[in-house]
């Protein structure tokens, strides 16, 4: 946010913290479960479309879970909260809103496969 004093300048964000115990995925399944699982937030159902982990990359991969036992979540929305008093001060006030989105997927050189329609439709998605 773009205030009229220094400061009351400020960024809206999201943070969050999460406390537990987390354990080690050591067996082959929940392995394999557990690289799905994360391939597939990314891009749902690329899981099925992408090779799975060798028994080697799984050897060489340590996975953990962790049952999320607290957790605190902040959040910072909207414009600057200026005092009172500057609401004279000559200055341009007001937020830019910046955020993450998806672009246009960029190919391999190396691949001839067509784009799959979830990967493609990913830069639309989140577009207003």
């Amino acid at each position: 946010m773009l205030a009229r004093s220094h400061f009351h300048h400020s960024v809206n964000y999201r943070s969050s913290c999460s406390w537990g115990r987390p354990h080690e995925i050591e067996d082959r399944d929940g392995k394999l479960a557990a690289s799905a699982a994360f391939v597939d937030h990314v891009v749902p159902g690329r899981s099925r479309e992408a090779r799975p982990p060798t028994d080697k990359e799984l050897a060489a991969t340590r996975m953990l879970a962790m049952p999320i036992d607290e957790g605190s979540v902040k959040v910072r929305e909207g414009g600057p909260i200026d005092d009172e008093e500057d609401f004279t001060v000559p200055c341009w006030s007001g937020h830019i809103p910046i955020g993450l989105v998806p672009s246009a997927p960029i190919p391999d050189p190396r691949t001839h496969e067509p784009m799959p329609s979830a990967i493609r439709d990913m830069a639309g998605r989140h577009r207003d």
